[in-house]
């Protein structure tokens, strides 16, 4: 499938939704099925730029960099996409993760 996933993305015809939608399918494959976050991070990353329009790629993004303990990635990716504009429902969600990047930015570092 990763193959698949790498042949897609070379294509020079697919369009930039095209490949950040690709990109997207290829970050919950290594987050999902092969348990690779941080391979799966840097497909979010390149989705929500590529694409930096569509919310649920920035929701993906931010979800997974707080997950993976980078609260202030998260919490840059929220505000750039509430910035942008989002409709009330969206708005709403980002600014739940928003308020969670915020929290975990207090929190003592583990390190």
């Amino acid at each position: 499938l990763l193959r698949l996933f790498s042949a897609v993305l070379k294509n020079q015809t697919l369009t930039a939704t095209g490949r950040a939608g690709i990109l997207s399918a290829r970050r919950a494959y290594f987050d999902n099925v092969l348990d690779q976050p941080y391979k799966a991070l840097e497909d979010a990353r390149e989705a929500a730029s590529t694409w930096p329009a569509r919310w649920h790629y920035q929701k993906r993004l931010a979800e997974l960099t707080l997950r993976l303990s980078l609260p202030e990635e998260s919490e840059k990716v929220l505000t750039r996409a509430l910035a942008r504009g989002l409709p009330e429902n969206q708005a709403v969600e980002a600014q739940k993760l928003l308020q969670l990047a915020q929290e975990a930015k207090k929190q003592p570092s583990h390190e």
